[in-house]
């Protein structure tokens, strides 16, 4: 009996600049906790092995396109994050992956909800499936 191939990928979510660092949106919120926690250099490592082994690594980023393409304002949160949405644009500052991860994505996908098992809008334009592959 053949057994099946397993697929499997590292789905690194929300290591961008308006996350992690101080001078982002929320650093003031998160930058301190993110630093002494010490989960970057961890998380670097942890894609470096992925890619190593052949394993896609792939990295969402939330953006908030020209138009809100998905962005649902159903929190405070989200309400705050609308009334700064340039501060999210996919060319901006904020939205760009950390330095330290900036070089190890396989494929890097936007999209406008804190879930990666959302919808994301792909390179070619087209719409899938964070939890499944581009077409």
């Amino acid at each position: 009996m053949a057994i099946p191939r397993i697929r499997a990928a590292v789905l690194a979510l929300h290591w961008q600049v308006n996350v992690i660092r101080p001078e982002g949106f929320f650093g003031p919120m998160l930058a301190a906790p993110v630093a002494a926690s010490g989960v970057v250099p961890r998380a670097v490592r942890l894609h470096a092995a992925a890619a190593e082994r052949g394993l896609p690594v792939a990295f969402l980023r939330f953006t908030i396109p020209v138009g809100e393409g998905g962005l649902v304002r159903n929190t405070g949160f989200m309400r705050s994050v609308a009334a700064a949405q340039t501060d999210f644009r996919p060319e901006s500052p904020g939205t760009q992956l950390i330095p330290e991860m900036a070089e190890q994505p396989t494929a890097v996908f936007d999209n406008q909800k804190l879930s990666g098992w959302r919808t994301v809008r792909c390179p070619n334009g087209s719409m899938s499936r964070a939890s499944t592959r581009c077409s």
